[in-house]
């Protein structure tokens, strides 16, 4: 996929999880993992008096995620990951999160 600078963004990832069985509050069970993920990706400064692109390179970096997946007995689930911020990565951290469901 393109990244924010419009260059090819690449990520491979494999994720441990552990599967807990809850019965409250309409869950069904709770995902708690940690993903290993190796990305290489591009980043640039932005000048704030231009707010043109500087500085553009190619970043590669390896990165520990935690996730969290909600399971709820209608077949539906919340997942979210956490991506922290990492010094030669990015100055913020970035919360993922996604909602699904099963269609049969």
């Amino acid at each position: 996929m393109k990244d924010s600078f419009y260059e090819d963004s690449v990520q491979l990832s494999y994720g441990l999880f552990h599967r807990y069985d809850v019965r409250f509050l309409g869950l069904k069970n709770i995902d708690l993992g940690i993903n290993f993920v190796a990305v290489s990706r591009s980043t640039a400064d932005i000048n704030e008096t231009t707010a043109k692109l500087e500085n553009k390179k190619r970043l590669h970096a390896l990165v520990m995620m935690p996730s969290l997946s909600l399971y709820s007995h209608q077949d539906m689930h919340l997942d979210f990951v956490f991506l922290p911020a990492i010094p030669t990565v990015s100055d913020y951290s970035v919360l993922f999160f996604r909602f699904g469901f099963n269609l049969f």
